[in-house]
């Protein structure tokens, strides 16, 4: 047996209730092989498997196998990482003989109090154009200097471990964005740096835990946020494609110009240059419009629609601003470090106010000369127009930084599309050879062999594997798939009334115990006021009330129905009798006109591939996968996912998108499931 199936076998065996299960040992056996063999790995895990203790023993074994070794793991969430920090580590740090496990979680600046930021808001007091609620500007400078207390006590400065709820506009006016930051060498706090202090602590750690927005900014930095790794373990892998493609990218809003001119006139930069500024800030506010949906842009057209020409002389305006401000900035800056005078925060705003014109310009920058393989959009964001840019393929990018550094482990509940995974793959980068380095070929010495010979040897794609481990679910036994075959198709206009029918008949069977997922907000509010009025069971739902309130009262009462869209499509635990039944509306196809996923299709159809096999139906298949997930989280779950969509059962894509999903029983007859689910509730009552 090798060190890391010990491990696992340790841990299980000191756990209350611990039991062996198939899945979770051959995963731990894989991700072991690929540790060693620097082969990456792409292995889906269905819920139930254990897949976090799967890969921490092997990432322990591997971290302890050199001096220079450590693990990166990579989750999508912050409740995730927490999980990992607070339970499966401690959990296989106990279970380890010899020196105890060094392990550290870190997260982005913007979650640690920043201590300079702290100074500056207790002198100038709270921004006044930010929206504090019922709290207001007095509550919000009272919750500030509570926070302030609690910086002279706390270990961390996390916004986790903050005394109470904290908004997100009191935490801005104590904490800094990566952007905002000019470095613990260039700050008066940076000795006592809550984040700096985080880092070093991950720079001590065998096992560092982060979420997938640090690492892709790792990424785009060029490897300079997070501490020298051997290995990365990408944990609910599925989102990575999205998150790169942000992480990527640019986002650009009037809101963000107008802050960075308020630090400039708080530093005291040139009145004459914030006033312009603000109003470059307004134009563009008004270049950007409000559109109702995400609508794409191409700033470089030369012949483009006179809008797109008022947007892009709106950019080039705050961005020439911008550099102005900033130059004056820096001169003053300068001058404070060098005794002029103004003290500790006077220099900690103009660094503050510098970095953020600095920001918006090389944002500008890439806007206006963007870089091949990106796209640019605007889209509304609750009425406020935001300008966005993002990576089309990520895959380059991940086999130029990625592949070639560090072995990497990419591990989900769903991976596969159809069983298959070399769509992913070669979204991930996995079948690209790294970019030749030119430079490198073009400084060796034409007199050495071994120069010319590495010159000559084209680059291949890194070696991976792929699988799928068994479930510990007996997904036939346990649950149903019911697809509504006869009611309309979704572009009927008859579709949403047969829907609430259908909906209202399978709750009332379950007695509510029932999550309902929908593709988009506007069918979920009509179709939860619909079957509000018609009572029998309580209605929840999505944003009317604050998330744990709305899941806390759905735990709380098994009459209830949750009804709810993407947002909680994945990520939430519902076992047992809370949840008898998942109701999906239609299969979660891409919208038609997002501007990223359009692109996506366009560059597949360049690579002569079928663009709606390439894109949308992974895509779908992926997300409908993730919602059935839903239903059967032990192995004494049972119930029933109800898709409403009858192209579930009558286009010829349909064998891809079941072959996806958990392997229920299949049925279309409602009838039989209207029994099912009243025999649950009757065996409950």
């Amino acid at each position: 047996m090798s060190e890391a199936a010990e491990t696992l076998a340790a841990v299980i065996a000191a756990k209350p209730g611990g039991e062996n299960r198939p899945g979770q040992e051959a995963m731990c056996a894989a991700v072991d092989a690929a540790l060693a063999s620097r082969e990456h790995l792409l292995v889906e895990a269905p819920t139930g498997v254990g897949k976090s203790l799967a890969y921490l023993a092997p990432a322990v074994t591997h971290a302890r196998s050199a001096p220079d070794a450590r693990v990166v793991v990579v989750t999508a969430t912050k409740g995730l990482q927490e999980q990992l920090t607070r339970d499966d580590l401690p959990t296989l740090a106990a279970a380890l003989p010899g020196k105890a496990l060094r392990f550290a979680m870190l997260k982005g600046r913007s979650n640690y109090l920043c201590r300079a930021k702290l100074d500056v808001t207790m002198i100038d007091g709270v921004e006044a154009r930010l929206d504090f609620g019922d709290e207001g500007v007095a509550g919000a400078l009272d919750a500030v200097k509570r926070l302030g207390e609690w910086a002279e006590v706390t270990e961390t400065g996390d916004r986790t471990d903050a005394p109470g709820a904290v908004s997100d506009a009191v935490w801005s006016q104590v904490s800094v964005d990566p952007g905002e930051c000019p470095g613990a060498a260039n700050c008066h706090a940076g000795d006592a740096c809550f984040a700096e202090a985080a880092r070093d602590r991950a720079e001590a750690a065998e096992i560092v835990v982060v979420n997938t927005h640090l690492y892709a900014a790792h990424l785009a930095s060029g490897g300079n946020v997070l501490p020298p790794h051997t290995a990365v373990v990408f944990d609910e892998a599925h989102t990575l494609e999205d998150t790169f493609a942000g992480a990527f990218g640019v986002r650009l809003t009037p809101f963000r110009v107008r802050r960075a001119a308020s630090r400039a006139r708080a530093a005291g930069g040139d009145a004459d240059l914030i006033r312009r500024l603000d109003r470059a800030a307004d134009a563009l506010d008004t270049a950007l419009g409000a559109p109702s949906e995400a609508t794409r842009v191409d700033l470089t057209a030369a012949d483009g629609p006179a809008d797109v020409a008022e947007l892009a002389a709106a950019l080039a305006t705050v961005a020439t601003l911008a550099r102005e401000l900033q130059s004056t900035l820096r001169k003053s800056e300068l001058g404070l470090i060098g005794g002029a005078g103004g003290g500790d925060v006077a220099r900690a705003k103009a660094a503050q106010a510098t970095r953020l014109l600095d920001g918006v310009a090389d944002d500008i920058a890439l806007l206006l000369d963007p870089p091949p393989n990106s796209v640019a959009w605007i889209e509304s964001n609750k009425g406020r127009p935001e300008l966005h840019q993002a990576t089309v393929d990520v895959g380059p990018a991940l086999a130029a930084r990625l592949y070639p550094e560090v072995t990497v482990v990419a591990t989900s509940a769903t991976l596969a599309t159809g069983g298959r995974f070399d769509q992913l793959a070669r979204r991930l980068g996995l079948t690209l050879p790294p970019p030749v380095d030119s430079e490198d070929v073009a400084g060796a010495d034409e007199d050495d062999p071994a120069g010319s010979a590495a010159s000559d040897v084209e680059p291949t794609p890194p070696v991976h594997r792929a699988l799928t481990v068994p479930s510990p679910f007996d997904h036939a036994r346990q649950g149903w798939l019911y697809v509504a075959k006869h009611l309309p198709e979704p572009n009927d206009p008859r579709f949403a009334d047969a829907v609430a029918d259908e909906l209202h008949a399978l709750i009332s069977a379950a007695g509510g115990r029932t999550l309902a997922l929908f593709t988009s907000r506007a069918a979920m509010d009509r179709t939860a006021d619909a079957l509000a009025a018609r009572g029998g069971y309580e209605v929840l739902v999505q944003d009317r009330l604050p998330r744990p309130e709305l899941l806390a009262r759905f735990r709380a009462g098994p009459g209830s129905a949750l009804f709810a869209t993407q947002g909680f499509w994945q990520g939430i635990d519902l076992p047992g009798h809370l949840c008898r039944l998942v109701a999906i509306d239609r299969i979660p196809f891409p919208r038609p006109t997002d501007p990223l996923v359009t692109a996506r299709r366009a560059a597949a159809t360049a690579r002569r591939e079928n663009d709606f096999a390439a894109v949308d139906l992974p895509a779908a298949a992926t997300l409908l996968a993730q919602g059935a997930g839903r239903l059967i989280r032990t192995t004494t779950d049972s119930g029933v996912v109800a898709v409403f969509d009858r192209r579930l059962a009558t286009k010829s894509y349909r064998q891809t998108l079941l072959a996806t999903l958990p392997p229920l029983r299949r049925t279309i007859d409602q009838a039989q499931v209207l029994a099912v689910l009243s025999a649950l509730r009757d065996a409950e009552v």
